[in-house]
């Protein structure tokens, strides 16, 4: 990069910065850039409430999600607890049930024996011869229909005995209905413990959410309070600026002197041998370790290596006006350091892109390059 396109580019950042904010060099070049500070600070503070605004809503998604999870919880024990009051009452029905066919079963028997006795008995006296039958003052017809009539209950009670046990062997076997209802408790348990996992899950997220959210809160309450804070400092930067400035000379006033008395090589106007051009400062041939003084007082705003120009000192007079001071071999000021009018600020030497101990002088106003001869005095 040429001196004259790096030396217009850093003017015109200059003076950007400068326009509209009235303020000194140190504040726009040095340690403290409030403006720079407060769009940072802002941009942090909007970046953490608009993070803030999606985790209240994620949080609020994790709630309603919660209250859901909660109702179904609720409604899953109450369809368990039913299905458990249903699953006892059909076991004491089908119990109740049993219970009372075995009794009409054991009546039953009970009564089949004894008409099988007294069947028994009547058979025997109808084996008898007639007289047998007379001396015993029975009926032969009478105790044949006794007979009959006895074996016709004892069949029917036979079967009534037969189908209470085939109604027993369906009560044992049948148990679908217990099965179904067995089943319906266990898938209901099952459901009850997801829903008690995804509510453990749910209610971790939402601590986590609200400790972020606590997190982001103290963190915007930190920055704006850093915010009002160099929203002050701005303030007093710019006023203190303010006087500075209308405690300054007019530019036409600042008288402006050589900075070493050394011969010169190059004047203001020379042709470059290269690509047409003309040199927009002086330079001036010199011994090493020579005094370069300051060419009239004003803030430091550059210190520090050059590619091409070498150890570089650049000031500001204000106005707009700048000084600049290449191929130096040491600097003795800093940046953002105010100088007097020649005071030495740094040491000749050969520095960048020169052969030999030489230094670079240049002026500058509004960022057009001036002729340093015509601004010196005397």
């Amino acid at each position: 990069m040429t001196f004259n396109s790096f030396f217009t580019r850093f003017c015109a950042t200059v003076t950007t910065l400068l326009a509209g904010l009235a303020m000194t060099v140190d504040h726009a070049f040095g340690q403290t850039d409030y403006s720079q500070d407060l769009v940072d600070v802002r941009s942090q503070i909007e970046a953490l409430q608009t993070k803030t605004a999606q985790t209240e809503s994620e949080r609020a998604s994790v709630q309603a999600r919660l209250k859901q999870i909660n109702e179904q919880i609720v409604s899953t024990q109450e369809q368990k607890q039913t299905t458990l009051q249903t699953l006892q009452e059909e076991d004491l029905s089908q119990q109740d049930s049993r219970r009372t066919k075995y009794q009409q079963l054991l009546e039953l028997e009970q009564q089949t024996a004894a008409f099988e006795l007294t069947a028994q008995a009547y058979y025997k006296i109808s084996k008898l011869d007639n007289l047998a039958i007379a001396l015993r003052d029975q009926d032969v017809n009478t105790l044949t229909r006794t007979r009959a009539y006895l074996e016709y209950l004892s069949r029917s009670q036979a079967n009534q005995i037969r189908e209470l046990h085939r109604s027993l062997s369906n009560i044992d076997s049948d148990d679908s209905d217990i099965s179904l209802l067995a089943g319906q408790r266990s898938e209901l348990s099952q459901q009850l413990t997801g829903h008690m996992k995804t509510r453990k899950a749910l209610k971790q997220k939402l601590a986590a959410l609200d400790e972020q959210l606590k997190t982001n809160h103290n963190s915007i309450r930190a920055l704006q309070k850093h915010e009002a804070q160099l929203v002050k400092q701005e303030s007093a930067a710019q006023s203190e600026a303010g006087n500075a400035l209308s405690n300054s000379k007019p530019a036409a006033e600042i008288t402006f002197h050589a900075p070493l008395d050394a011969p010169i090589v190059r004047r203001f106007g020379d042709p470059k041998e290269l690509y047409g051009k003309q040199w927009d400062g002086v330079l001036y041939q010199v011994e090493p370790d020579l005094a370069v003084k300051s060419s009239a007082p004003g803030t430091v705003i550059f210190a520090k290596a050059h590619k091409t120009l070498g150890l570089l000192v650049i000031i500001d007079h204000g106005h707009e006006i700048f000084s600049l001071y290449a191929h130096n071999k040491e600097l003795v000021v800093s940046l953002g350091e105010s100088v007097t009018a020649q005071q030495t600020i740094a040491r000749t030497g050969d520095s960048g892109d020169v052969n030999t101990p030489s230094l670079y002088f240049e002026l500058r106003e509004s960022g057009q390059p001036i002729d340093p001869l015509m601004r010196f005095a005397g």
